[in-house]
């Protein structure tokens, strides 16, 4: 042994064991000090999104906004990605202003979902009600002065099917009610002689027969049975009357729903094309810096962070806004939830994880601290890299191009093809499927449990992927996850009571979890050298960016078109013939390839 080998034996137990001590000293409480920012950051974001997005849907259907509306605005947001993410990350690299492009996107996070809270429009009050006065002047309650010949009449609208149920003529009204005041309109009705079966006339005006106003004040009353005798035994709606106001009424909600789509759409696109890069930046960063510690393998460890954050706030908060109410007592609107506490711990969350993800470190690269450079062997190492890089980006750049070819081969194009399809099919539920189980009677209460119930499942096969890819091969575990989206689709198509749809939410462990697993090991399985991050880059892409953004869309027309239930169906039963064309090209195709791989088909 030279003594320069025994040197390098003296010297490198000594560096693993400073190594492990600098390591020690940069733990708390269990975490690595160095990736608490990632931690921190991951958490508090995705806790914004879990306290928002999953409910944000059922906002925009309070809005009474359609399905194909609906799919537009959120179905856009992944397109306006897939092509600014790209552009943003050049002009970080370019101009190293990481922290500064970090900052602005984080900002316009927040500030395009403050715009959807602001949206200038009264929920609670609408005034399609008022219509009803040009079109109906035989149902009115009466405000009769004191001590006056004339009276003086207040169109307001009761509804027809009440009025049928109570047919009323009054032929007389007893004198001695005259000039007199009277609070409780029940007591008119024992002095009033009716021509017909006896009713209670209070129902026309309040269900417990109190009129809770000083306006119920009776005067000189002798017109009175000459005016109910003329107008009570019409039909309160005439058909002309009824036909002018149903399409006074379309033109208004038309006009209304145009007026806010239109500012939703603006909203959106400007909010996401500066917000889009805020994300891959975080995530760069975070990559960066287990580059720089050897330690890339534990990216899963920190994005772990932001399931656990999602999870928890979209079950915590939702369960608390679902016994709260957006309209004060006595509106038509009584029942709808408040979703406006979501938006603020929306831009609650959203602001700690901008000061938080303010510690990133953007322009690293991921290169070692400079204290490493001292080194005689890292100065020599230094020289070798400018020809070593030119080499390498060569090889990259062929690599590249092998692993582009791999693409236009059936067996592989068909992957891609199902890749785009399951994140469709994912995009469609997840906007979606609230909104179906809102329709048949589903509550608040419901949607945040199913969200909890999705989180746990997922987690728990985001762990035990490994061991099922292992065991039944990363097709396989495809077409299981297409089998599993194929039941849950169907069976929101014919569930008619929402509660029951809790044990098939179970599923979704398979057909997000497990199924993202299989197609990143699929792609890092089939990738030639030196293409694997440009693959798995362009499944991102089809899988959550055009995938998603096309589920959204196509399923909101759909759902506008042909009805949810349909819809559903449509989606089941197209997981069931892309499984199946998948099989077929897979089998008859690439035979070689096959008979190399063990337990991929």
């Amino acid at each position: 042994m030279s003594s320069r080998e025994a040197n390098e034996s003296i010297e490198n137990p000594i560096e693993e064991k400073g190594a492990e001590e600098k390591e020690e000293k940069e733990r708390c409480c269990a975490f690595n000090k160095v990736y608490l920012v990632s931690k921190g950051f991951y958490i508090f974001f995705f806790a914004a999104q879990g306290s928002l997005l999953p409910y944000l849907a059922l906002f925009f259907k309070q809005l009474e906004l359609p399905a194909n509306q609906i799919g537009v605005i959120t179905g856009l947001k992944p397109y306006i990605a897939f092509f600014f993410i790209p552009f943003w990350g050049c002009f970080a690299d370019r101009f190293k202003k990481g922290k500064l492009l970090f900052v602005i996107s984080m900002v316009a996070v927040i500030l395009g979902m403050v715009a959807y809270a602001l949206i200038p429009i009264d929920i609670c009050e609408t005034k399609l009600a008022d219509l009803s006065e040009r079109y109906n002047p035989n149902i009115i309650k009466h405000r009769v002065l004191l001590n006056r010949t004339s009276h003086t009449l207040k169109y307001e609208p009761i509804d027809q099917q009440s009025f049928r149920e109570n047919p009323l003529n009054y032929s007389a009204v007893d004198s001695s009610l005259r000039n007199k005041r009277l609070s409780n309109i029940s007591e008119l009705i024992n002095h009033m002689s009716l021509k017909e079966e006896s009713t209670e006339f209070a129902k026309l005006i309040k269900s417990d027969g109190i009129a809770h106003s000083d306006r119920h004040e009776m005067g000189s009353l002798d017109g009175l049975s000459e005016m109910a005798d003329t107008s009570i035994e019409e039909t309160p709606w005439s058909q002309s009357d009824m036909i002018a106001f149903q399409d006074q009424k379309r033109q208004t909600v038309k006009e209304r729903n145009s007026s806010i789509f239109l500012y939703l759409l603006l909203a959106t696109i400007l909010s996401t094309m500066l917000s889009c890069p805020s994300l891959t930046l975080a995530d760069t960063a975070t990559v960066n810096l287990l580059k720089r510690n050897n330690e890339t393998h534990k990216y899963g460890k920190q994005r772990l962070w932001g399931s656990i954050g999602y999870g928890s706030m979209a079950f915590l908060i939702g369960a608390a806004i679902s016994r709260t109410h957006l309209c004060p007592p006595g509106s038509a609107r009584r029942k709808d939830v408040n979703y406006y506490p979501c938006f603020v711990m929306y831009v609650v969350y959203n602001t700690i994880a901008l000061v938080i993800g303010t510690r990133f470190d953007f322009n690293s690269g991921g290169k070692k601290d400079n204290a490493d450079k001292d080194t005689p062997a890292a100065a020599q190492k230094e020289d070798a890299e400018p020809s070593r890089s030119e080499d390498e980006t060569k090889t990259n750049g062929k690599a590249i191009l092998a692993g582009l070819k791999l693409l236009t081969r059936p067996k592989h194009a068909v992957f891609i093809a199902t890749a785009f399809y399951v994140g469709i099919t994912m995009g469609f539920i997840r906007v979606f499927l609230f909104w179906h189980l809102k329709d048949i009677g589903g509550t608040q209460i419901l949607f945040s449990i199913m969200t909890a119930v999705n989180c746990v499942a997922e987690v728990t096969l985001y762990f035990l992927s490994t061991k099922l890819i292992a065991y039944m091969g990363a097709v396989r575990v495809l077409y299981l996850g297409l089998i599993c989206y194929s039941i849950r689709l169907f069976y929101y198509a014919i569930v008619s009571n929402p509660w029951t749809v809790l044990p098939v939410e179970l599923l979704s462990g398979i057909t997000t979890a497990a199924v993202w697993a299989a197609m990143m090991s699929y792609v890092g399985t089939h990738s030639v050298e030196g293409a694997s991050v440009t693959l798995q880059g362009i499944l991102h892409g089809v899988h959550w960016g055009l995938g998603h953004g096309s589920g959204e869309l196509i399923g909101g027309f759909l759902i506008s078109n042909f009805g949810a239930q349909a819809t559903f169906a449509i989606f089941g039963a197209l997981c069931l013939v892309i499984m199946a064309v998948y099989i077929l090209i897979s089998n008859f195709t690439n035979g070689s390839d096959q008979n190399g791989t063990t337990k991929e088909t």
